[in-house]
């Protein structure tokens, strides 16, 4: 199962474009490592979030079972606007 979005400032409300603004933010987004491996589960998602700026870019691609906990409420957005969006 694929699901994907592209979304820029000019596609969302202020105030839910604040919202993943803040979530990039809280994730320590830029700071993270390109993959965070979990144990290897089968039927696990497997997510690769790519954030690109005027000034730097960074992927990262994280395994469902080992998502940190600061990075949880990014995922869980990005899951919701990528529905409402597609």
């Amino acid at each position: 199962m694929r699901l994907a979005v592209n979304l820029t400032d000019a596609d969302l409300p202020e105030d839910e474009w604040q919202a993943l603004q803040s979530a990039l933010q809280q994730a320590g987004f830029f700071e993270l490592p390109p993959k965070i491996a979990g144990g290897g589960q089968p039927d696990r998602f497997t997510y690769q979030v790519t954030v690109e700026s005027e000034t730097r870019s960074h992927t990262v691609e994280l395994s469902e079972d080992a998502i940190p906990e600061k990075v949880q409420p990014l995922i869980q957005q990005l899951n919701l606007l990528a529905r409402k969006h597609r």
